[in-house]
């Protein structure tokens, strides 16, 4: 790489760190001078003056990808298999080795033979500085032998739910059971698709499908994707401005904050609703909460089976809290003592609203975040 660099006169001499060794350059005129380095080893220099009259230029070496094949090891003559290339650092462009294979240039290459073979695959990554060596050898046996069908598919998402600002989710579709599969079909609105993994920018609650496939049939798989309902939703509550939902995930319960759901203003219901599990007894889940990047704030909570109850109160005692940090506590089942107690597999809400005189009004945002945890099992 070559690079040019003007340096100023008050730098007298200059140190240069390369790769290949140490140079000093000689005073420069008054009116400074440039000078041209070229190293091919090198994808980027950087300049840092090092205050005392010198200057050092560091190489900066790119790494060139190392890749491996994935996919299927055994295929049914005349039936396609998608091989695909897995590089670190991650490649821009890929070069192919082995049967039909050879010559192509994208991650996937879709396999074929129609004679018993077992054949051998090899793949070289380029980064856009350097071209990595080709990966170890990946076998395929070919034969005549049909497989399995696939079965027992599944897709799972990271995260499982997204707020009402939606989000970037990853999937990852796989089967427990029949033979390996050789291509991957997704449905929906997918951003990028590589073999049994997907990606997705998400808005609304939206379903996901996938069929898995080889020589011997295919299987279908779906998982619908929720995204929280927020900014009022399908939920309003009377005499407030906006009414803010936050999904409580049983399964997995998280932080949640109000900004994720359009925000929290002074005359604002908000409602974190959430389904309960099994019969828990005498163990105890709970929220809490308080202001988020806002004001301390007085606020009320209620919990209760309705949404929009501001109300004393529908399980006796303990099912109110106030102050700035709202804390409040639950069973599911057994017998109220000090703690509401709640139905299993039952939708309940923890409603929220700001007691005036508020001090989060001097600008109007009051923010929470809200911690939920479920009792322990």
């Amino acid at each position: 790489m070559n690079r040019s660099f003007f340096r100023p006169a008050a730098l007298a001499f200059a140190t240069v760190a390369l790769a290949v060794g140490i140079i000093v350059l000689p005073a420069t005129p008054a009116q400074g001078a440039t000078f041209t380095f070229s190293n091919t080893n090198c994808s980027s220099f950087t300049l840092i003056d090092n205050g005392n009259g010198n200057a050092t230029l560091n190489c900066v070496i790119s790494a060139p990808p190392v890749c491996t094949v994935t996919g299927p090891t055994t295929g049914s003559l005349n039936n396609p298999v998608t091989l695909t290339a897995s590089c670190s650092p991650a490649a821009t462009s890929w070069t192919w080795t082995g049967g039909n294979c050879v010559g192509a240039t994208t991650q996937t290459c879709s396999a074929v033979e129609s004679q018993s073979v077992t054949r051998t695959y090899t793949v070289a990554g380029t980064n856009g500085n350097f071209v990595g060596s080709a990966s170890p050898g990946y076998n395929v046996a070919w034969s005549n032998i049909v497989p399995a069908a696939p079965s027992g598919c599944s897709i799972t998402s990271n995260p499982t739910t997204l707020p009402s600002t939606g989000g970037a989710i990853a999937l990852t579709a796989q089967c427990s059971s029949g033979g390996a599969v050789a291509t991957w079909t997704w449905s929906g609105p997918t951003t990028t698709t590589s073999g049994n993994t997907a990606t997705a920018t998400l808005t609304s609650t939206t379903q996901f499908s996938v069929q898995a496939s080889n020589a011997g049939g295919s299987a279908n798989a779906n998982l619908t994707v929720q995204v929280a309902t927020g900014g009022g939703g399908a939920i309003s509550c009377s005499g407030f401005s906006k009414t803010v939902v936050l999904d409580a995930s049983w399964s997995n319960p998280t932080r949640l904050y109000t900004i994720n759901g359009g925000g929290f203003g002074i005359n604002d219901a908000l409602l974190v609703r959430f389904t309960t599990g099994p019969n828990t007894l005498t163990k105890r889940g709970g929220f809490s909460g308080a202001e988020y990047q806002s004001s301390p704030s007085e606020r009320h909570a209620t919990l209760s089976a309705s949404p929009c109850d501001f109300g004393p109160g529908m399980f006796p005692p303990g099912s109110n809290a106030a102050g700035n940090t709202i804390t409040l506590q639950y069973y599911v089942g057994g017998t109220p003592v000090y703690y509401p107690v709640l139905q299993p597999n039952t939708t309940y809400y923890l409603n929220i609203m700001n007691v005036a005189p508020a001090t989060c009004a001097s600008n109007g945002v009051c923010d929470m975040f809200i911690d939920f945890s479920k009792p322990s099992s």
